[in-house]
């Protein structure tokens, strides 16, 4: 896997890790010193006020009070503000609801939902996506409530759900599987970051049996990237971009006759709220890259060289009621080669069109169904050409703030000019935030594929992947991914058919030298076990380098 070049600005971090080192470094810390920590991180970033909030009284319930306090006075709240620190703060802690609302200065007064999280007013929902690219949410819509409809009172509860992995600002190195499919995070406002970077290392990759198309790789390498993320939080039009550009330089015998490769990245995400019920969304993505990524499910396994992948993605949600939710797609992605053997067989333009009904049955739990249709043509061939209708079901459920997940199922009736094939498809999505230190995503999918086939009537995969990022302390970050492939190559009849397993882990960390100055060290090994033995491969990559945010 390719290792990141840049990584999220590490001073976003140390507000937050001085936090949390300062109340973990004592067995029963004093309230005193943790609304100082709660103050000083405020201080240093307020736009994580109710993050911080949730941290503290995670760690110490009993000092509810001193850090509700802080984080109003460090923060210097409006009423609006106010409100929404005190209902993480009894969302946290409701045993403690008498101190928190008194220490607000609100005694006796539960504070009412407000408008206040701009994210959570646009994005409040669990949001996953799988191969086909549609962001599937609408788990907790957010509407005024309608006295006329005769149901249980239930009352939302914001900052249930969270998105998964955003691969223009993550390390590719622990990104696993995580759908590379854009689901944006409006959740927290983040200037204009910039990131520079540079390492190198060393990368080793052999086949079972090299030739001239899949030739070894036994080279240092050097390399160096910049980047830009900026997100902007809005009620009613929130929107991000994430932009980073590298080059790498591989000092002795490089694939194909070629040394130097480039890398360029790009993200924008934007959603509008035209009304309390209707809203749209768009997520837009383009990389120009070398290296393999499984993750996304559309380009090959093997090193094939440079390629451009592109993926739109547009969403209209409508809340037709408290409970039931509707969300049309449609989606189209595209990937081409620049070398011109693999780009005959790759090269292809996918579109997809999506239906699907909500139901929220509880605050937590909404239940989908859901209609599919894809066409995939590919560009320089037509013999492979397919189409595909799902007919799935599914249930989306957040057990807190901090985990959610999501499960998709069904059948997927695959079609081309060379067979028809009806069999089960899935999706499963998990991300779990088991601390403001730790996170943990896992994302599954099983269905047909289109890389790859060549000579095959049908590729159809079943891929996993699970990461986890640790915040050790201040300065030490851990991160790791493990991902697995299975794939089932139907040859009918012009080829034998084959199977496939593939296995990639990672392992990295990066560790915070000055305020905005990181050292980073990454390993990652991958292996092919093919039935076709040209195919067959282990790598072994391993680099370290600095990064410096600003």
């Amino acid at each position: 896997m390719k290792a990141r070049l840049w990584s999220c600005p590490p001073r976003l971090l140390v507000p937050l890790a001085f936090l949390g080192s300062a109340l973990l470094s004592q067995a029963a810390p004093k309230c005193d010193d943790i609304s100082n920590d709660v103050r000083k991180a405020i201080s240093s970033n307020s736009a994580k006020t109710l993050m911080i909030v949730e941290d503290a009284l995670v760690i110490s319930e009993a000092c509810a009070c001193e850090i509700v306090r802080a984080a109003i006075e460090a923060s210097k709240a409006d009423e609006a503000l106010k409100q929404q620190i005190v209902q993480t703060a009894l969302a946290v802690a409701p045993k403690m609801a008498p101190m928190i609302t008194e220490c607000a200065g609100m005694q006796g007064r539960i504070p009412i939902p407000v408008a206040a999280t701009p994210a959570v007013a646009e994005d409040a929902q669990v949001t996953y996506s799988g191969k086909s690219g549609k962001d599937a949410k609408s788990v907790l819509p957010i509407l005024p409530p309608e006295p006329v409809e005769e149901v249980e009172e239930f009352t939302y509860i914001p900052q249930l759900a969270g998105s998964l992995l955003l691969l223009g600002s993550t390390s590719a190195s622990a990104q696993g599987l995580v759908a590379v499919q854009r689901a944006a995070d409006f959740t927290r406002a983040e200037p204009v970051n910039w990131s520079i970077s540079v390492n190198g290392g060393y990368d080793s990759l052999k086949y079972g049996e090299s030739n001239e198309f899949f030739p070894d790789i036994e080279s240092f390498f050097i390399q160096g990237g910049v980047g830009a993320t900026y997100t902007k939080v809005d009620r009613r039009t929130p929107w991000s971009f994430n932009i980073d550009a590298g080059i790498i330089n591989y000092l002795d015998d490089a694939p194909r006759n070629e040394d130097t490769f480039y890398s360029t990245r790009a993200a924008f995400n934007i959603a509008h709220e035209i009304s309390e019920r209707l809203k749209i969304s768009n997520n837009a993505f383009g990389t120009y890259e070398v290296e393999p990524n499984t993750a996304m499910g559309a380009s090959t396994t093997l090193w094939n060289g440079q390629y451009f992948y592109g993926y739109e993605n547009f969403n209209l949600s409508y809340a037709w009621s408290r409970r039931i939710t509707t969300t049309t797609s449609y989606t189209i992605d595209s990937i081409r080669y620049q070398d011109d053997f693999v780009s005959q067989s790759e090269d292809r333009l996918s579109q997809l069109v999506a239906q699907q009904i909500s139901y929220a049955i509880t605050p937590r739990t909404s239940l989908t169904a859901e209609y599919r249709y894809r066409m995939v043509n590919f560009l320089n061939r037509s013999d492979v050409d397919y189409r595909s209708h799902y007919i799935l079901a599914g249930i989306d459920h957040a057990w807190s703030q901090r985990l959610s997940t999501s499960v998709r199922g069904g059948v997927e009736m695959f079609s081309s000019d060379r067979t028809d094939s009806t069999a089960p498809y899935a999706e499963f999505a998990l991300d779990y935030a088991v601390a403001r230190t730790t996170s943990i995503r896992w994302f599954s999918a099983l269905g047909f594929d289109s890389t790859e086939i060549q000579n095959f009537d049908s590729r159809y995969s079943f891929r996993t992947g699970i990461n986890a990022t640790h915040q050790v302390n201040r300065r030490l970050t851990l991160n790791g991914g493990l991902s697995y492939v299975y794939s089932d190559f139907d040859g009918g009849d012009i080829s034998p058919s084959i199977t496939e397993n593939s296995i990639l882990a990672s392992a990295g960390l990066s560790y915070l030298l000055w305020s905005n100055i990181s050292m980073n060290a990454q390993y990652s090994y991958t292996i092919l076990d093919s039935e076709d033995p040209t195919r067959d491969f282990d790598r072994n990559r391993v680099s370290l380098g600095m990064s410096a945010s600003f």
